[in-house]
């Protein structure tokens, strides 16, 4: 239970400082808090016209089976996908 609840405070931390930085940038930056769909990116951002999804990992975390099915039907329809485990 430290373990898990250690790691989700370092992801926290790396998306707090991630949607820092894109704001920075001049991205716009929702960070996903609950959604009606399981997988679903945990941050959106966008700027002029457009838009990518992204996804924090820590360590060697591998995308579950539904995070894949979100990673191909994003980049299907044309969107960025980015996986981001450090800042």
């Amino acid at each position: 239970m430290i373990n898990i609840r250690g790691r989700n405070m370092k992801e926290r931390e790396i998306q707090k400082r991630l949607i820092r930085n894109l704001e920075r940038e001049g991205w716009v930056v929702i960070k996903i808090i609950l959604a009606n769909k399981r997988g679903v990116p945990d941050i959106i951002a966008f700027r002029n016209g457009e838009i990518k999804f992204i996804e924090v990992k820590t360590g060697n975390n591998k995308l579950t089976p539904l995070q894949e099915i979100w990673c191909e039907l994003i980049i299907k329809n044309g969107f960025r996908y980015e996986i981001v485990r450090e800042i």
